[in-house]
Parts: structure tokens; sequence; C-alpha cells
């Protein structure tokens, strides 16, 4: 950014924006309050801080920032304190390049640059800022520090004064340290779209950790003498035994911090610290979902809405954790979803309410198990059956036995691709003549981070991501890949929201004749052959192309236990 010469005022009067004699008048205002001379001139009616605004962008040449359009990051506080923020009246907004870029109201400002680039010690790229704006950004970025350190600090104060039984506080109190510093932790997740908040205590400190798109995000909580308190209020919300700590325990209780409800899962885990927190966020304002908003696309959506039509059979859904399995499933029963069908779940625990299915939760305190369950679901006359996981033989030859008397059963298992899928199946227990009997499809899936719209950018490959699309046998030299530069609404990621990829395999008639046989090998083969070009790197592939995703994150998904990289 190049200074001008010419102060504003100067720069005005030059312009014809304003006379020298309201210049004059304007100085005097400044001298008796103390505020610059923009804010003087617009103090005094003699411009708007708009018209202000779009001179000092023009002939600086300094592009103006919407604070109004884009989110504000609160990591940025550890690179530049509040006290240098406000005093400069600057915000760091990005990172861009190998420096940061500045939001500022005061451009002319020279004495802050200089500080700013001192203090920094990074390349800076500036851009203009409504002054207005810019006091909001500050209360934004500097509360969640701000209040989170004092709610910690005042329950340590209480906690080392033995003031109060915190984990005594009704349920319904607001007012209590330890149930503000929850609220706001509660806040932050849901502004910032986390699926799960890690609460993990260390010798000497608390980490709060937000998983977003899939990733962990941290922040250091140094009042490690708080976290008993935050373990039993969250105990006591949950309903848990609040004096157990030697054993895992799971509940769940309901928010509302911003309005909309949330359906809170929990589970602690003792550790030589203290016990470990973590809990999953379940919108429940958040309406069933159908297969083309999760990202299937034209020729698996047409074969998974053929196989809903079968009358009897396994259609399994498969991944690791968190690859969204529940929710391909939850899609798949809203779909199914008829008067004339009748819908039983077994889950373990419901994450959503299904106003059209009869739902039932799993209890191993009263031995009430998927197993169980299974035993007496045929006397309440299911078509369809959603069974949360075949975690074990019992429950999937029981399912299977179910699936035969023309049942239509979809369910959830951990395997990394389709086809290991039945492999999996037969080290449980199960005769490879009843996988044979019952299976109709396996769908395999990822979840991948999609490129920020807001930041995104042509992309050269890196060396080592070649060599990678060689070996896959996918290098094309006419694709222009993309990747997300990191902006404020992607809290500097360059990813924002996620998708799921897949690959199906259908069973065929010759599939299910030599698994019955138990000639793996054979099936091997035609296995694969029915997906060549249809796996799950293949699916990734496609939206890398399309400029939805990256070569890192196509990379970085398939390559977590997934093995058919090598021998594509």
């Amino acid at each position: 950014m190049t200074m001008p010469q010419m102060k504003l005022g100067e720069m005005l009067i030059a312009h014809g924006i304003i006379r020298e004699e309201q210049l004059q008048e304007a100085i005097q205002h400044q001298k008796k309050t103390g505020k610059k001379i923009g804010h003087a001139l617009i103090a005094l009616g003699m411009i708007t801080e708009k018209h202000l605004l779009d001179f000092l962008s023009q002939q600086l040449h300094i592009p103006f920032y919407d604070l109004t359009q884009h989110s504000v990051n609160p990591q940025f506080e550890q690179q530049l304190s509040e006290a240098y923020a406000r005093l400069y009246r600057a915000i760091l907004l990005t990172k861009q390049n190998d420096g940061f870029l500045v939001g500022m109201a005061d451009p002319l400002d020279v004495i802050a640059i200089d500080t700013l680039r001192s203090v920094l010690k990074k390349p800076l790229y500036f851009v203009l800022i409504n002054d207005q704006d810019l006091e909001q950004a500050f209360k934004l970025i500097y509360r969640h520090t701000k209040e989170i350190s004092s709610f910690a600090t005042a329950l340590s104060q209480e906690i080392n004064r033995e003031a109060i039984a915190i984990a005594g506080a009704p349920v319904g109190q607001t007012d209590a340290p330890v149930i503000k510093l929850l609220n706001i932790l509660f806040e932050d997740a849901i502004q910032m779209h986390a699926s799960d908040i890690h609460i993990e205590p260390n010798e000497n400190c608390i980490r709060v950790r937000l998983r977003i798109d899939g990733m962990l995000y941290e922040q250091i909580l140094k009042e490690h003498s708080i976290m008993p308190a935050l373990v039993s209020r969250l105990k006591l919300m949950s309903r848990l035994n609040i004096s157990e700590k030697r054993l895992p325990q799971d509940g769940r209780f309901e928010i509302a911090p911003l309005g909309d409800k949330y359906d809170i899962r929990l589970s602690t885990m003792p550790t030589p610290f203290g016990e470990s927190i973590v809990m999953r966020l379940l919108p429940q304002t958040q309406g069933l979902v159908r297969l083309d908003a999760v990202g299937m696309n034209g020729d698996i959506l047409t074969r998974m809405h053929a196989l809903f039509r079968k009358p009897n059979g396994i259609i399994l859904v498969t991944g690791p954790t968190g690859s969204g399995k529940s929710t391909t499933l939850y899609a798949a029963v809203n779909e199914i979803n008829h008067p004339e069908i009748k819908i039983i779940t077994i889950e373990d625990p419901i994450e959503y309410f299904l106003p059209f299915a009869v739902q039932i939760q799993t209890n191993d305190q009263i031995k009430l198990d998927f197993a169980a369950i299974l035993r007496s679901l045929l006397r309440h006359d299911p078509d369809v059956i959603l069974l949360g996981e075949m975690r074990d033989q019992e429950t999937s030859s029981t399912a299977m036995r179910i699936a035969l008397t023309g049942r239509l059963i979809l369910s959830t298992l951990h395997t990394n691709d389709a086809i290991t899928t039945i492999y999996r199946l037969i080290d449980l227990g199960i005769e490879p003549y009843m996988i044979a009997a019952t299976m109709q499809a396996i769908l395999a899936q990822r979840l991948v981070r999609l490129i920020c719209k807001h930041c995104i950018a042509p992309y050269q490959l890196e060396s080592h991501e070649k060599i990678w699309l060689t070996k896959s046998n996918l290098l094309k030299a006419d694709v222009q890949f993309k990747q997300g530069a990191g902006c404020s609404f992607c809290n500097n990621t360059g990813f924002h929201g996620r998708t799921a990829v897949f690959e199906l395999l259908e069973f065929t008639a010759d599939m299910s004749e030599v698994l019955r046989k138990n000639d793996q090998n054979a099936f091997h083969k035609l296995a694969e052959k029915s997906l060549a070009g249809k796996l799950l790197i293949n699916d990734v592939y496609r939206l890398a192309v399309q400029g939805i995703t990256t070569i890192s994150e196509m990379m970085r998904v398939i390559n977590e236990g997934y093995g058919l990289v090598e021998s594509l």
C-alpha cells in the first residue's frame, strides 16, 4: 500500500468534497473531542461515512471489505491482542499468502501500520473497513476468549474458596460461572457448525476442542482446577452418576442456547488427570434429508431407489466412525416411508425421532441389546427394519434369518470398503451361504470436505500429489484443480461443509452363487469387475475434477484405511 503525501483533509479539499472553512471547523471539533479528522467531518455532517470510505478506497487503491458479508475468526486474538487492535483500529481477517489480510478503519495511520508490521512480523495486506462494523467485530472476536477466561477464572476462585457446591446447582439455573462457561462453549460450537465438543483434562490445563468438518480445532484453558466442576455439571444435566468417576458413562440432554434445539449425546471416560468428556451435537430442528442431499450422484441414486423396492434382504452401509452412515440410513428410511409400509428401528442411541416409524433404543443394563430386540420383532409385523449396527455374530445371524422371512433390513458395519465387508461378516462367524441368500447390496461411503466458495482459487498440483494420482491411474493433463485460499468465512481452513462419496456393490446371481459355494477368490474377482471405475476413489476424484474438493482432501480420505489405491 503506497501512502499519499497529502493529509486526508487536504485530499478532500483537492477533490472538491469539502471546503477549506469546513476543514478548519472540523479541526476545531477534533481538538475538543480528540476524534480523528475523518470522524470529525462525519460528526459535523460534512461527509457521510460511506462517502469517505468510497473516496479512500478509490484514492488509495485499497479494496473495501464488507464485514457484514463475512464471518470473523476468534482464533486471531492470539496473534493480535485486543489492546493493540482497539488502539490502532485494526483487525486480522484471514491468512493471505505468507502473511495476514488486515482490515483498518484508517488506512492513513502510518504509525499504526508500522506498529502492526513490527508486532506481527509478517507481510500485511490491507483492506478498508467500516468503523462501526469494526467495533462489532471486536466484540465478537474478543468476547469469546475474554468471557471464557473470565468465567473459568471465576469458577476457579469459587472452587478455591469452596464457596458453592457446583454440581448441586439446579438444572435451570443460569447465573453460576460453570453454567455461563458451558453456555458459551455450546454457543461457539453451534455458531461454528461443530459436530462434537471434546473437553480433555491434562496435567496442567484443559483442552477444549471442536470438531468442524471432521477436523479438530483447539483452545487451551489454564484453570485445570475447574474440570471436576465442568464434569459434575454435565453429568447432572445428563442424569448420570456424579460420584462414579472410575467407569465410562453415557447420557444425553437437550439445549437451545441460540433458539434451536440440540440433542447432546455425552460420554465420559476416566483418565489419569480426570474424566474426559466428548459431546455429540445433534440439531433437532434439522429435517430429515433425502439421499440426493447427502451427495449421491445420478447412477448410484437410481440404483439405490431400485434396491429400496426389494421386498426382502439386507442392504449394508459401511465406513469408519464419523463417515455419515447414520445420516444415510435415516435418508433411506425417509424415502422408503409410505403409509402402507411399517418401519421399525433399533438404535443405540436414537439420534433423530421419526414420526412415521416405531423406534426402539437398546439398554444394556437390562440386557435389551440388538439381538434381544430382533428376536421379538417379528411379532410386531415390520416390513422394513433399520438396525443400528451388525456388531456381533448373534445380531448379524438373527438379522439374516429375519431377512429370509420377507423383511428388508438396513444396517451398518465398520469396514473400509464394500468388498471387505463380506470378509468381515465371515470373520464374525456368519456362514457364506447365509450372506449369499440375504445380501442385496453394500454401500461404502466417506465424508469429504468441500472447498469454501468464498475463497476458492486455482491450484497447481504438488509433486507428491502428481505421483499419487499417477499411481492411481487418475492423472490428467487438462484438469484445473482448485483449493480454498482461506478466509474468515471458513475459519482460514479453505473448507466449508462436507458431502459424502460412495461405492455401491450390488449382488448379482453369479456373486451369490460363488459365495454360496464359499469360493471367495471367485467372488472377489466378480466384485472387482462390478466396481471397476466406480470405487470410492473414483467418486471423490470426480468431485476434485469439478472443483468441489481438493486432491489433498482426496488423499486424506482415501488413505485412511482404504487399501485399493495401489491395486488400481
